[in-house]
């Protein structure tokens, strides 16, 4: 027989995870905890746990299909009528800590360059990295509409960031570099016999 077994503490772990207008969840923002351990996303039907995993998958998804926002990915209502072309934003929003910098287990030498403009510091807990991706769906006259997107990073743990001062574009070599540190440590485990 065999089980999943959880690896260890990890040093960059996704702490947390806002959405808003994505799918299911509604234009009210809502902030789901990621547990240092395990968590475990448990819900009737149509409660969001598919839409909290596309979520992730549209920020640290391994091909850019995965990454790109589609018009179904923004929210519609049962109260809503289906022919209104007015325009939809979304975001989803994620806080990254990197708790080997507060447990000096890494040195300012281990820490990649790039996640050094982004660092947020905490008072009393560990530094994040906070990831953005806004989306917004405006009709162009065409079926699917026109769909812009944009990831950033944010300097700031401010509720609702001032885009224009304290966000920065993530570039794909920072962002990649994220979703490699983030996977190889958050979904990390081991099979025990």
């Amino acid at each position: 027989m065999h089980a999943l077994s959880h690896a260890g503490g990890y040093s960059v772990r996704i702490e947390s995870i806002t959405l808003s207008g994505f799918r299911c969840f509604g234009p009210e923002s809502i902030t789901i905890p990621i547990a240092s351990e395990i968590t475990a996303v448990v819900g009737p039907n149509a409660a969001g746990k598919t839409a909290l995993l596309h979520a992730l998958s549209k920020m640290f998804g391994v091909s850019r299909s995965q990454r790109t926002v589609l018009r179904s990915d923004f929210h519609s209502g049962v109260e809503d009528d289906p022919g209104d072309r007015k325009a939809r934003d979304l975001f989803i929003d994620v806080l990254i800590g990197l708790h080997e910098l507060a447990d000096a287990t890494a040195t300012p030498e281990v820490i990649a360059p790039s996640f050094r403009h982004m660092l947020i510091v905490r008072e009393g807990d560990s530094p994040v990295c906070r990831l953005r991706l806004e989306a917004r769906w405006e009709d162009d006259g065409t079926i699917e509409g026109e769909i812009s997107q944009e990831l950033f990073w944010v300097d700031t743990l401010d509720d609702e960031p001032d885009t224009q001062n304290y966000t920065s574009p993530a570039s794909f070599y920072s962002w990649r570099a994220i979703r490699s540190v983030s996977y190889s440590h958050f979904w990390r485990s081991r099979l025990i016999s």
